[in-house]
């Protein structure tokens, strides 16, 4: 059950907050707001250069700035009848090291996709606590405007660790869908997945998830594989796990997940 919701925010997300409201409200969890502070308020190369005086000015903007954004949550979670609580996370190099410890409290974390056009304090800890918070995390695309649904839900399925992991936490949503499909990208190797497909769609009934599966050929990416499956079903949440390859790989090579990551068109469940 999702019972414990932590929203990740900074001074300039928009759309994490509302979202993170609105999911507490459908699934009758208590929603916890956090605002962090950049990691560096100024670039590095900087740093000899900065006075001590304006490096603290700085990052005593940036706390108040995460204190505004807190409260202001906390004033929409009372005015919506949730209950809440708010977090400010900040210290430099620790900023890091206590959201973690602070992921690791909660059922799910609600964050916000990186606008490559616009970067946001948050952005520097999206891929820590998709590794290495051991919890789930719900990414809300930077332009999504609409309420949480889950009537029509695709799942991602590779056979990996980390996909077995989404899947799992992602179940007490996957209850709530009117249509569930499981689906597997196959570039160029042999289509040996439909006997374990079958035997998910009778692990996710046993769950009371009616769920079909579907095998998924493809010469292009996985990714965009994806997003035109989205497109055609109506889906409105994608489940997949979080890095099944090392970063290194997806970086220098590409993979499922940074492209999902850069491209997504719907909210995306992941865990790792």
């Amino acid at each position: 059950m999702i019972k414990d919701i932590l929203v990740v925010m900074d001074n300039a997300s928009e759309r994490a907050g509302p979202f993170a409201l609105s999911l507490a409200r459908q699934v009758d969890a208590f929603v916890t707001g956090a605002s962090v502070t950049a990691a560096e308020p100024f670039e590095p190369l900087y740093y000899s250069e900065a006075r001590y005086d304006l490096i603290e000015a700085a990052q005593n903007d940036a706390i108040e700035l995460a204190r505004a954004v807190v409260e202001a949550f906390e004033e929409r979670a009372k005015a919506a009848g949730l209950n809440a609580d708010i977090r400010t996370i900040s210290g430099g190099h620790e900023t890091e090291r206590k959201l973690l410890a602070l992921c690791r409290t909660y059922d799910l974390i609600v964050l916000e996709q990186t606008d490559p056009d616009a970067k946001k304090p948050a952005d520097t800890y999206l891929e820590p606590i998709l590794l290495r918070s051991g919890r789930p995390a719900l990414i809300v695309p930077y332009f999504y405007g609409k309420a949480p649904s889950f009537e029509t839900i695709t799942i991602a399925w590779d056979g990996s660790a980390t996909c077995a992991r989404a899947l799992a936490d992602a179940i007490p949503l996957l209850q709530r869908a009117s249509s569930v499909s499981v689906v597997s990208v196959l570039r160029d190797q042999p289509n040996d997945r439909d006997e374990i497909g079958a035997r998910l769609v009778q692990h996710l009934a046993r769950h009371g998830v009616d769920a079909d599966f579907r095998s998924l050929p493809s010469t292009i990416p996985v990714a965009e594989t994806l997003l035109s499956h989205i497109a055609d079903a109506g889906s409105d949440l994608l489940v997949m796990g979080a890095y099944g390859h090392s970063r290194f790989r997806e970086a220098i090579l590409g993979g499922a997940s940074r492209g999902i990551l850069g491209s997504m068109t719907v909210p995306v469940f992941m865990s790792h």
